[in-house]
Formats: C-alpha cells, sequence, structure tokens
C-alpha cells in the first residue's frame, strides 16, 4: 500500500446574529458564502435555526464569510488553531 500523505484541514463554525438596537437574535435561513482569500466564493450554506452554518475540510489559509452585504474579518485558520469560530452581525431588512 502507498503512504497517502494527509493535509491538516480546519473548519469555521459561524453564527449569523440579526442586530436591531439594543437587541440581537441568532438569525435562521440566511445564505452564507464562505470565500478564500483572493475573493472567490468556495462555498455557501444555510444558516440553521440558532443562526449557524458550519464549513469544513478546509486548507489551513485565510478565510471571509459573507451574507449579503455583510462580510466578517479575515478568519485564519492555522496548524496552532485550524477551527475557528465567528459571528457576523446583520441588520433587519427594509424600512
Amino acid at each position: 500500500m502507498l503512504p497517502v500523505p494527509l493535509r491538516r484541514t480546519g473548519s469555521i463554525d459561524a453564527q449569523i446574529v440579526l442586530v436591531s438596537g439594543d437587541t440581537s437574535a441568532p438569525r435562521s435561513g440566511i445564505v452564507v458564502a464562505l470565500h478564500d482569500k483572493a475573493g472567490q466564493q468556495i462555498a455557501s450554506a444555510v444558516s440553521d435555526f440558532e443562526g449557524h452554518v458550519l464549513f469544513e475540510g478546509l486548507t489551513l489559509d485565510d478565510w471571509t464569510i459573507k451574507a449579503g452585504p455583510y462580510a466578517s474579518p479575515v478568519i485564519s485558520l492555522s496548524r496552532a488553531e485550524p477551527d475557528q469560530q465567528s459571528r457576523l452581525l446583520i441588520a433587519p431588512v427594509g424600512p
């Protein structure tokens, strides 16, 4: 059997939170896109009932999550920290 080199991977658990005035609440049903450091969309998912999306099997690199016009700061996955959590705050839609 030939040895297969394993490449370390990581994950991002992002929570989408709706912020309105002094209140905030997780938001389900939001389409969230995962972008690589070049800005290319790599994957997308829909937030669950607690506002979470999980992207797994990611290379150790820099990533950004986006929901509509909102984007997270750069999320870095590294050997020391292969798994990250992030919150993306969004505003209510409409007037």
